[in-house]
């Protein structure tokens, strides 16, 4: 529960989104009604457990779900991601943080593992089977279960997303930033209309300014293993909408009643500013996907590879040959990994994740004629494809 003498704090942003701070606490469902920030409406946006509601009230039990995660992502768009690579590192953005100031973050959020996503969608599968018995189907039911961004493969920032190991990250950290040594402390919570997000800050020890954050121990939302290879996630709400059962004469019927609020951890490294997270072979960690910005409008990727392929002109032979090849890596990964989307995402209109390959393979040749004049765009594991 949130201490009586922590307050929630407004953000101010440019962008003109509602953001509230808390600093220091992990705000979860169990105590955010008691505790709501300011000019929050609980009613419009409930911040629920995960449950199927069945006839106004909470159906079967309550799914604790424990989540195996041992990478991190980091979504932006074609430029920067071109830029990451070529500096070799990541640089921070300053956020302003209240309680705190100023300070020079790069933030990764986590990435679920499809197998860890099928577990939890099993979880509330075996919950909801005596739902069968008014002609429901269950798979429908908990469909909206394991839906948020940390389960999703597409990004919230840009078309392209870096994927790393979080042990190796934090290794990496700690050698540059720390000779050796590190410190991962609660920084707070922080609150919008319909997401909640608790930040890890990752910074040397005796930072100053994260005095105020208290060191990340025995936490029950997510804690590492002694190794710091694999986290273990408790998260209360993976889906932003209701699952509700409701009488209609004499049966049953399914509803979603939007929405509620959910949650997701992420990490911010602290690197002052001038300087870089460095990260080896950024190249072979960095792949292609939909971006979805925060008013649900999903980006397909043509557009992301025309801009790519337009940057990869402007440089010399020898790295527009290296960065075609980056391009078509990532396309074929992206061809592999085509099926998340289809199996993690409801509602996605199916012609944004096709990829115009013949236009693809022209664009190439006509930039590289000689190495390019045939392309296989075969997916690593096989996955059926066809071209737009």
């Amino acid at each position: 529960m949130a201490s009586m003498n922590t307050q929630w704090q407004q953000v101010q942003r440019s962008d003109r989104v509602q953001e509230h701070f808390m600093i220091g606490e992990f705000i979860q469902s169990d105590n955010w009604e008691r505790s709501p920030p300011p000019y929050f409406f609980p009613n419009n946006y409930p911040y629920l457990k995960d449950c199927i509601e069945f006839c106004g009230d909470q159906y079967g039990r309550y799914i604790k779900n424990e989540i195996r995660v041992t990478e991190i992502t980091h979504g932006t768009s074609c430029e920067k991601m071109l830029s990451i690579i070529n500096d070799g590192g990541f640089r921070s953005a300053t956020k302003h943080i209240p309680g705190i100031g100023n300070m020079d973050l790069v933030w990764f959020g986590l990435k679920i593992k499809e197998t860890e996503i099928d577990c939890v969608k099993e979880n509330y599968r075996r919950s909801a089977q005596d739902l069968l018995q008014y002609g429901l189907p269950t798979s429908k039911v908990v469909s909206h279960f394991a839906s948020t961004a940390p389960f999703q493969p597409m990004s919230r920032y840009g078309n392209f997303k870096f994927t790393l190991n979080i042990q190796e990250v934090l290794h990496e950290y700690k050698m540059q930033f720390g000779n050796g040594r590190l410190e991962m402390r609660k920084l707070g919570t922080f609150a919008y209309k319909m997401e909640t997000m608790h930040v890890i800050l990752v910074c040397p020890p005796g930072t100053y300014s994260a005095s105020q954050c208290p060191l990340l121990f025995g936490d029950p939302i997510i804690q590492p293993d002694e190794s710091f290879k694999t986290w273990k996630w408790r998260p209360h709400s993976t889906g932003d909408q209701r699952v509700s059962i409701q009488p209609l004469f004499s049966q049953f019927v399914y509803e979603e009643r939007l929405f509620k609020r959910w949650e997701h951890v992420v990490f911010a490294f602290y690197v002052p500013m001038g300087r870089y997270l460095q990260i080896a072979n950024l190249n072979d960690h960095v792949s292609l996907c939909l971006w979805q910005d925060r008013n649900r409008k999903v980006t397909g990727v043509n557009a992301a590879i025309h801009t790519m392929v337009e940057l990869i002109r402007l440089e010399e032979h020898w790295i527009r040959k290296a960065l075609a090849n980056m391009l078509i890596r990532m396309i074929r990964g992206y061809i592999d990994e085509m099926h998340l989307y289809n199996k993690t995402t409801s509602g996605l209109y199916k012609g944004d994740l096709l990829i115009n390959l013949e236009w693809v393979r022209q664009m190439l040749r006509a930039l590289l004629p000689m190495e390019y004049t045939n392309l296989n765009w075969l997916p690593l594991n096989g996955w059926i494809h066809r071209d737009t």
